[in-house]
């Protein structure tokens, strides 16, 4: 089986379920949900190489050492 199968259906499923979200939320919602759970690194390459996902824009998110720009991801649309 190849490595991050798993994780990928999760991703997949939370963005049909939930639409473009950040890979911060993608992230936590893995984690959550996942027994062995996945690194930052590991998610965004798995979100970049993945064919059916693809990189919709980048936002501002603040946290407590100052504030930080993250990328949006969304599913491809077949257009």
């Amino acid at each position: 089986m190849p490595k991050y199968t798993r994780i990928k259906k999760i991703i997949m499923r939370y963005l049909d379920e939930y639409g473009p979200s950040n890979t911060r939320k993608i992230l936590e919602y893995v984690n959550e949900i996942s027994s062995t759970g996945i690194t930052s690194m590991a998610m965004v390459n798995v979100l970049s190489k993945h064919r059916n996902i693809e990189k919709s824009h980048s936002e501002r998110v603040k946290g407590y050492t100052g504030s930080y720009e993250v990328c949006v991801w969304k599913i491809k649309s077949d257009s």
